[in-house]
């Protein structure tokens, strides 16, 4: 069966105030398609530089025991050009293609070759999100700054008013299994690291800096996909606070290709998070 999820007009800091249409086509006797765009503002500094429309197809076969998907992923950005100088480096077109596994009945995740850890999914959907809260106690408050990017809870950084001297904070990762209270949000996990009065001269300022933004707009990405896949096939956004990724195909609640989709894009953002995080620990 292939389906097509279509998000329109994005920004990327209001994911989720519009969705588009969803087209259904003649159903195929072992391959299930799925395919999701959107477009999103890329939003810094509270100031819209350009527009991405990301594109993701996802093809599935089964398997005897679950199924195997490709993941073909177009990233088209549109940098208006007073800020390609700064920001042309940071967002690049891009097509990537990754390989997601389900197998044991659909209890297993491999995402290019390597098994992904969902043994929480049972106990996770147990329990109300409003009980699970981000251990984010150590992250640095803003104080007014004019810069800051990132994600608030996971890895952000800001600035003091001139923009002399910024504060970083950032987790290693993030937790495959809980997509979090508040539409798909993740639960940040491992180390953490916290930089106070870095320079914007600091040799290794710039790199982290925009690993932070890129994180930010790729976990954006997979927040867009999660919440379009759901609200298309479900019709309800109620279901988000309670199922992790994995557990989605395993309940029937989407198809393998639909559910790749989603474990596709965070791992995007998790590999994303990860960079962030090794740039600030330079700092």
């Amino acid at each position: 069966m292939k389906k097509k999820f279509v998000s329109a007009c994005l920004s990327l800091v209001l994911l989720l105030s519009s969705f588009g249409s969803v087209v259904h086509a003649s159903e195929k006797k072992v391959e299930d398609e799925t395919t999701v765009n959107f477009t999103s503002d890329i939003i810094v500094e509270s100031v819209k530089i350009g527009s991405v429309e990301v594109t993701t197809v996802s093809s599935a076969i089964e398997t005897k025991d679950g199924s195997q998907t490709t993941i073909n992923q177009t990233k088209d950005y549109t940098i208006y050009p007073e800020y390609i100088a700064e920001y042309g480096s940071v967002f690049t077109d891009s097509f990537d293609q990754s390989e997601i596994i389900f197998s044991n009945n659909n209890q297993d995740v491999y995402i290019d070759g390597i098994k992904e850890d969902v043994s929480a999914f049972d106990e996770n959907v147990a329990i109300a999100p409003q009980n699970v809260a981000p251990a984010n106690n150590y992250m640095l408050r803003s104080t007014g700054g004019s810069d800051r990017g990132g994600i608030s809870s996971i890895c952000h950084y800001y600035s003091t008013t001139a923009r002399t001297s910024y504060a970083f904070g950032c987790y290693e990762s993030m937790n495959y299994n809980w997509v979090g209270k508040g539409w798909g949000s993740g639960e940040p996990t491992g180390k953490n690291i916290s930089k106070i009065g870095i320079l914007n001269t600091n040799s290794d300022f710039q790199t982290a800096r925009n690993d932070v933004i890129r994180f930010e707009s790729d976990y954006n990405s997979y927040q867009t996909t999660l919440a379009t896949v759901i609200l298309a096939v479900v019709g309800e956004a109620v279901i988000l606070p309670w199922f992790g990724p994995g557990g989605l195909v395993a309940l029937g609640i989407l198809s393998a290709s639909e559910t790749a989709l989603v474990v596709y894009q965070f791992s995007e953002a998790e590999k994303a998070l990860k960079r962030a995080y090794s740039s600030i620990t330079f700092l």
